[in-house]
């Protein structure tokens, strides 16, 4: 699955518009409803207020989306495997986690659909079926996107298993009450990139140094300890 970004560093972010190895890193949309908030490929993110980035993190677990909360009611956690881009070591979204509730949606590889634990794909249909807060459906009879629906009212999930594509739908106004890869989701695209360094806040400005960046990377990494 490669994209733009021969010649990129491991753990190093380039952004879109800028030139590595003759390649122009690009916009991009990952489908479903046109684009937006979300991972692709090696991995291209989208901010919720639209800015773009190209994270190579190492293989791990990131937190890409979550409640601004002590005890977040829902997260949203990317799962990157290692891989190669033209030679070069890169890490892709392999899966990924939803949790809302105390229940977890495993969005896999293959597009193969678990509720706590318990395999569902089969069950799925282009109809939502329902799991106590959470629903699932096909977005269409080809199964290449599945649909997760939190809520009532919260947010979408859309995922193509077999690309590694995923995109944040919000249904509410999120202003300020999200933290993650995606930002705050408050229109303001100067404050995306913010992480926590040993408890307190930092922002970067949107030309930080990769140094920086990496650093950024590093404050949402779910557990640092558990990375390979």
């Amino acid at each position: 699955m490669p994209s733009p970004g021969a010649g990129v560093g491991y753990d190093n972010f380039a952004f879109s518009g800028e030139i590595i190895a003759g390649i122009i890193i690009p916009e991009f949309s990952l489908g479903g409803k046109g684009g937006g908030p979300g991972e692709q490929g090696d991995p291209l993110v989208t901010t919720g207020d639209g800015f773009r980035y190209k994270l190579l993190g190492k293989p791990c677990e990131y937190i890409m989306f979550q409640e601004d909360s002590a005890t977040p009611s829902f997260r949203v956690i990317t799962n990157h495997v290692g891989g190669t881009v033209f030679g070069e070591e890169a890490s892709f979204v392999g899966s990924v986690k939803v949790e809302y509730n105390g229940q977890v949606v495993e969005l896999l590889e293959g597009n193969v659909i678990k509720v706590d634990a318990v395999d569902v794909t089969a069950d799925l249909t282009v109809d939502y079926a329902s799991f106590d807060g959470i629903s699932l459906r096909w977005n269409n009879h080809v199964q290449k996107f599945v649909t997760v629906d939190i809520g009532p009212g919260l947010f979408e999930i859309v995922w193509n298993g077999y690309k590694g594509h995923v995109l944040v739908h919000p249904s509410a106004d999120f202003s300020k009450q999200v933290t993650g890869l995606l930002g705050n989701f408050n229109e303001d695209q100067l404050d995306d990139l913010q992480y926590k360094d040993n408890g307190v806040w930092k922002t970067l400005t949107l030309d930080a140094s990769s140094e920086d960046m990496a650093a950024f990377a590093s404050g949402w990494l779910l557990d640092p300890n558990s990375c390979s």
